[in-house]
């Protein structure tokens, strides 16, 4: 049975500080909910965090999709800026 996750990070930080940070989140984003077999429900970013809601049968497809968009964006972040 699919339940609903809510997917978030929040911070004081401007995470997104130009319009290809935010296409490359979302991009990241929606290949990992491919990858994981997941269906998003709802997904935005603000400047300093986002939210998603995501359904899954799979808790750990959760887990895993938190720590691969952390990990990417955070290299791609360290990367650019």
């Amino acid at each position: 049975m699919n339940k609903m996750y809510h997917v978030f990070s929040e911070g004081e930080n401007v995470l997104f500080r130009e319009n290809g940070d935010y296409v490359f989140f979302n991009n990241k984003f929606a290949s990992s909910v491919y990858t994981y077999q997941l269906e998003a429900l709802a997904e935005t970013t603000m400047s300093t965090h986002f939210h998603s809601v995501v359904e899954t049968p799979d808790e750990k497809a959760v887990d895993d999709l938190i720590q691969k968009l952390r990990k990417a964006y955070a290299l791609y972040y360290s990367a650019k800026y």
